[in-house]
């Protein structure tokens, strides 16, 4: 199986490339370093020489469809993922994180892809007092970030009932801590 992996070269997405390589799946990586670190694609590139593949595109350009050819499995892990910075710029926030989203779905449709894994996060409950957290509390996004995570849960649902040859799976991410975690 074929899995192709955005934000490749963030932390989320380096741990997950150096995992799944481990257990000798063909991994195709992307990343436009928008936030991900050249020095982790390198690493992976020298430790996985023959199953890992990179290539650097941004997520919004139509370039990333030649990428997609024979790929089972999209993770998208790409994305604007500053609270802070999307507050101060929703414009670019938005670009990234649904724009982007939508772009890749797009050329995933195209090029027959199976299934698509993507990140969202508990900042859509807000500041819910309600412990601990599940799925069906109200969700209450405070940032342009936790919107764009909501507009992305909703795509995919609306993608998925128009077209069903694509399974989608959305992640609402907490904390994430790890191994190679920037400080």
């Amino acid at each position: 199986m074929s899995i192709l992996i955005t934000g490749c070269a963030g932390f989320i997405g380096f741990n997950l490339c150096d995992y799944l390589l481990s257990k000798n799946f063909k991994v195709t990586g992307i990343d436009n370093y928008f936030s991900g670190s050249e020095e982790n694609t390198k690493i992976l590139k020298k430790k996985y020489k023959q199953n890992f593949k990179f290539f650097k595109v941004d997520i919004r350009t139509e370039e990333i469809t030649k990428y997609l050819k024979g790929i089972h499995t999209v993770i998208n892990l790409a994305g604007q993922v500053s609270v802070q910075k999307s507050i101060e710029n929703p414009m670019e926030t938005d670009s990234i994180n649904s724009q982007g989203f939508i772009n890749l779905v797009n050329h995933s449709y195209s090029n027959d892809v199976k299934n698509f894994i993507y990140a969202s996060s508990c900042a859509v409950y807000g500041d819910c007092k309600k412990l601990p957290l599940n799925e069906m509390l109200e969700l209450d996004p405070l940032s342009p970030y936790a919107a764009s995570k909501i507009s992305n849960e909703n795509y995919a649902s609306t993608f998925s009932a128009l077209h069903k040859q694509i399974s989608f799976i959305g992640l609402r991410f907490f904390n994430v801590v790890g191994p190679f975690q920037s400080i």
